[in-house]
């Protein structure tokens, strides 16, 4: 796969030949396809060297944020998702998918985004199922019952910074169709 940047900040990630049969979106719980079935016994290490099990998610709203170091809307969106991250850190964690050219690129990016990472190895195949083929992605997650509250976690960050989190604990997605077509504010759901 290759990946292109529009003028308005958005990279696409085109797939190859081979790659155009679409993924189906997981309908039930998302960790155990990130972390594996006994995914509470998985140990994580933040960008710190902190070590948490992913069991410790439980409650937590998860951002599972698609980036790349050579994506420069990803370069400028992790800022405001770390703050975001560090000013909710009881109720929301990161999980970063890289997807990047290679490990040690992802290693230099992660500083940058204070994130749990997923191993590099598993990025494709969380990628495909999930659907994902534009950076940067932000895919919201309850880990309490797993399932995504949404795929567009990126735009009520940037949107609704104050009331995106609160809305996702309340099952919804941050923002309304109309709000984001329209340009205007989110308003907490």
């Amino acid at each position: 796969a290759a990946a292109v940047c529009d003028a308005d900040g958005v990279c696409c990630i085109v797939p190859q030949a081979t790659d155009l049969e679409q993924p189906s979106k997981p309908a039930g719980a998302v960790l155990p396809l990130l972390f594996g079935d006994d995914y509470s016994t998985t140990i994580l290490k933040d960008d710190a060297g902190v070590q948490q099990s992913a069991g410790a998610l439980g409650g937590k709203i998860v951002g599972l944020y698609f980036s790349a170091s050579w994506c420069p809307p990803c370069r400028k969106f992790s800022p405001e998702l770390s703050k975001l991250r560090a000013a909710h850190s009881a109720d929301f964690a990161v999980v970063f998918v890289s997807c990047d050219r290679s490990e040690a690129e992802m290693k230099s990016f992660i500083e940058r985004v204070l994130a749990y990472p997923v191993p590099y190895a598993a990025r494709r195949a969380i990628q495909e199922k999930l659907g994902v083929s534009m950076l940067p992605t932000l895919v919201i997650v309850d880990a309490t019952s797993g399932k995504v509250l949404t795929d567009w976690g990126r735009a009520a960050v940037t949107r609704n910074p104050k009331g995106c989190v609160k809305s996702w604990k309340a099952g919804g997605n941050g923002c309304s169709w109309v709000q984001l077509l329209t340009g205007g504010g989110c308003s907490v759901q």
